[in-house]
C-alpha cells in the first residue's frame, strides 16, 4: 500500500496489477489503500469481477456506472439508458478517469481466458482505452489470484506479485493472533517458524489455524 500510495498515484502508471496466491493479502492492501485515499476525499470503487459468462463485461460496467453515479458522476449511467454501444460505453468508462478516483477490480481472475491467460477482448478494450489517455488522475488497480500472461495488452500495466508474509513478520503476526484470541502458548515459541514456513507466510491460513483452535 505504501508502494502505492506513495509512488504510483503521483506519477502512474494509471494501472496497477497485483497478482498472488489467495490470501496472501491482496485485497487487504487494495482496503488499506483505498482508506488512505478516502480521507483524502478521493473517490473508491471497490468491485468484484464476476465468474465468466455471457454478461459478465455487461454487468460489470452496469454496476461501475451504479458506483461512479454514487459519486455524482452519472456520464457512464446517462450512456447506458441512452443505448450506448459497448465501444461508446468503454469510451465513457475512460473518460470518468479524468477525475482522480480509484477503480479496484477485485476477484480479475475472472476476466482471464483459460486459453491465452490474458483478459478477454472486451476487458482488454477497457483497459487499454484507460491507458491511452495518458497520465490522468484516476487509477485501476487490478486483484487477481492467477498471474496473468503478459504481452501487448500489459506494456503499460504495473505488474506486482504479492508473496506470503516473510518468517520473521509471519511470527509477529502469528503471535499477535494467538494473543488476540487468548491461545497464547497454543504454539510453543519454537515452532511459530516451522508453522509459518508451512503455510508460505499465507495470512488467511494462519489465520484459519488459530481458529481451528478454539
Amino acid at each position: 500500500a505504501s508502494w502505492l500510495g506513495a509512488e504510483r498515484w503521483s506519477a502512474g502508471p494509471t494501472v496497477c496489477c497485483l497478482e498472488g496466491f489467495p490470501g496472501v493479502g491482496k485485497t487487504e492492501i487494495g482496503r488499506s489503500l483505498g482508506d488512505r485515499l478516502r480521507a483524502k476525499g478521493i473517490p473508491v470503487l471497490p468491485i468484484d469481477v464476476l465468474e465468466p459468462g455471457d454478461s459478465q463485461f455487461d454487468d460489470l460496467l452496469l454496476t461501475l456506472a451504479q458506483r461512479f453515479a454514487e459519486e455524482g458522476n452519472d456520464i457512464l449511467a446517462r450512456a447506458i439508458d441512452d443505448g450506448g454501444g459497448a465501444q461508446k460505453l468503454i469510451g465513457k468508462v475512460a473518460a470518468s478517469f479524468r477525475a482522480p478516483s480509484l477503480v479496484v477490480l477485485d476477484e480479475f481472475q475472472n476476466a482471464l481466458e483459460v486459453s491465452s491467460g490474458e483478459p478477454s477482448q472486451q476487458f482488454k478494450r477497457l483497459i487499454a482505452t484507460i491507458v491511452n489517455q495518458g497520465n490522468v488522475p484516476g487509477r485501476l488497480l487490478l486483484l487477481s489470484d492467477r498471474s496473468p500472461h503478459q504481452g501487448i495488452w500489459s506494456e503499460r500495466l504495473a505488474i506486482k506479485q504479492v508473496e506470503g508474509l516473510a518468517v520473521p513478520d509471519g511470527m509477529s503476526f502469528l503471535t499477535a493472533l494467538l494473543k488476540d484470541q487468548k491461545r497464547d502458548g497454543e504454539v510453543p515459541q519454537e515452532r511459530l517458524a516451522d508453522v509459518v514456513s508451512w503455510v508460505g507466510g499465507n495470512p488467511r491460513a494462519l489465520r484459519s489455524i488459530v481458529a481451528g483452535l478454539r
